[in-house]
């Protein structure tokens, strides 16, 4: 399966989108010497219905190259085909309707959790320091874009 242990080095809005529809306040703490947990608060200021695309382009940072790419339209059912279980648990944290699209628009906030990649329907199989982008948008028109670093390794 691969490694079990995901470790978040940074999270930011990417600066051309900073003041974008779509806006994510991230911030990551050690529970203890192993376990990093993460607060966020979400504002979503549009419904997440079949007509949000999503893609995500993620890269090594310790080799510089490319690892994937991946595009999808309907994003508020594709984000389960790829995270599970683990999508849902962010739902339920978050106090939203879970498994139903479209998404809601408002404010959402979830407190003290653990990304648990054994939850997650894709599995990871590689280890090492990452950068991935995502963004979102409806149309020709970008609504929000986070960048992320991280890190992969063995539990």
């Amino acid at each position: 399966m691969g490694p079990a242990l995901l470790t978040v080095l940074s999270v930011k809005q990417c600066k051309k989108y900073e003041e974008g529809d779509f806006t994510l306040k991230f911030r990551y703490h050690m529970y203890n010497k192993t376990i990093q947990l993460f607060d966020a608060n979400i504002s979503i200021p549009f419904d997440i219905d079949e007509s949000l695309k999503g893609s995500v382009k993620c890269s090594r940072l310790d080799k510089k190259q490319s690892v994937f790419a991946l595009e999808e339209k309907d994003l508020c059912h594709t984000l389960p085909k790829y995270v599970g279980d683990f999508f849902y648990d962010m739902e339920k944290k978050a106090k939203m309707p879970v498994g139903i699209c479209p998404i809601k628009r408002g404010n959402y906030t979830v407190e003290n959790a653990f990304i648990d990649l054994e939850k997650f329907k894709i599995k990871m199989f590689l280890e090492g320091s990452f950068y991935a982008k995502l963004e979102f948008s409806k149309g020709p028109r970008t609504l929000g874009c986070m960048e992320y670093e991280f890190k992969l390794s063995p539990k």
